[in-house]
Order: structure tokens, then sequence, then C-alpha cells
């Protein structure tokens, strides 16, 4: 019944993004792009798909409204920046696996993602002048410094570089997080997508609660960095 219920959410789920996302490759093919409009046309989609896919999302905090920042967040599943991205403008840096994924990347690709192979130095350094050119331009970055999924029950260790590209823009940090309610929601290693998927579209109904913290001016990329890692872990463990 899981497999059933999981196998039609993802059908609705694709034919939700091709619905979004195809007159935005439309646009694109025939002038400039209009980025605002993109990552308004991403964020309807975006709250659509939780709904199709049994998603409850329940927000602490607000998203940040007095400019541009880096979110930072940690990474639970496959569905993080999907459900993020229902609540707050940015563009995300995903891995450059996920921008393989037939329909799914051609939909990021048109909405701003920004894909990084994290083992080629080249792609971290290109993926680091976009996101600067788009801060620049006044568009919000949404990073995962841990850099991949994590079954820990906290965070695993941070890379500074997202931090260090807030400092040289001169904008804020802004911690998020994601919270399921329950440990087999997460994707870890040698666990495929479609497992994952199942496990989560596969139930009724999946609750996930994100939280939005408080911008931060960012002074001392590694300090900040641990600072904002200790903020993450205390709120994903309950421990404030």
């Amino acid at each position: 019944m899981n497999t059933l219920r999981a196998s039609w959410r993802l059908f609705l789920f694709l034919a939700t993004l091709v619905w979004y996302a195809f007159p935005l490759w439309i646009r694109a093919a025939l002038g400039p792009i209009d980025w605002q409009h993109h990552q308004a046309v991403r964020q309807k989609f975006a709250k659509s798909a939780m709904r199709k896919l049994g998603i409850q999302v329940t927000v602490e905090g607000t998203p940040y409204e007095e400019g541009v920042c880096v979110y930072v967040s940690n990474h639970r599943s496959w569905l993080d920046p999907f459900l993020q991205l229902s609540a707050v403008w940015a563009f995300p840096v995903a891995k450059a696996e996920v921008g393989n994924l037939p329909i799914v990347a051609q939909g990021g690709k048109a909405t701003g993602i920004l894909f990084v192979d994290r083992g080629n130095k080249n792609s971290r350094k290109a993926v680091v002048d976009q996101m600067v050119g788009a801060l620049r331009k006044g568009f919000s970055i949404l990073i995962y410094p841990e850099g991949t999924t994590s079954t820990d029950p906290g965070t695993i260790a941070f890379k500074r570089g997202g931090f260090t590209v807030a400092k040289d823009a001169a904008c804020p940090i802004v911690p998020m997080a994601v919270r399921y309610s329950d440990p087999k929601y997460h994707w870890g290693d040698g666990e495929s997508l479609w497992k994952n998927f199942v496990q989560i579209a596969g139930s009724k109904t999946t609750d996930v609660t994100l939280y939005i913290g408080k911008a931060k001016m960012v002074d001392n990329a590694i300090e900040e960095m641990k600072a904002t890692r200790v903020e993450i872990d205390n709120w994903i463990l309950n421990l404030n």
C-alpha cells in the first residue's frame, strides 16, 4: 500500500512540476529570465507539491525580508529544498547528481538552482562565483554546509564556503533547520532515492517542522560556522 501511494504521489509530483516548469522553460528560451517571476512560480509549485505528497509543514520563525542573505540549513532528505522553498525565496545549492535527474533538473535550472560537484575543484569555484553573483544581483542563497544528507541525531561537520561567501558579500547568514517527526524519513548512505521517497510519500501524512532563525552578520567565517552549527543542533535535538 505504501508503494502504491508513493507511486501515485510521484506521478502527481512530476505532473505538478511539469505544469509549473514548462511555461518557465518557454520564457527562458524566448528571452532573458525574470528571476523574480521564476522564484514566485517555484514557490507556488513547492506549496502545491507539499500538499500532493502529504507533507504537513509547521514553520517556526519568519523569512528574512531586509535584503539578501545566505540561508544555512541541516540536510535530512531529498525533500528538504522543496519544503524550504515553499517558505523562502532563495537560490539553493544542490549536488551535481540532482542536476542529472530528468524533469527535476530542467525545472531546477529554470528557477535558479545552482548545481555543484563537490569533488571537482573547478565546479566548486564556479558555484561560489555564481553565489556571489546572485547575492550582488539581489537574490538570497540556500546552502547545506554538511554537503550531504545525514541520519545522525545532530549535524555532521560543516564546510565553511557559504559563510565565507556571506562575509565577502557583506550579507547576513540566517540559520534554518528541518526536523522530521520520525527518523525513518532521514535519507542515509546506502539507501536508494526511491526507498526514501516511499518512506516519505508512502506515509499517509509526513509531519515536518521548519525553523528559521535570526539573521547574523559574519565577521569570522569559521567562528560563525561553529556557532551556527550549535544553534541548529540545539534546535533539532530539542535542547533550546
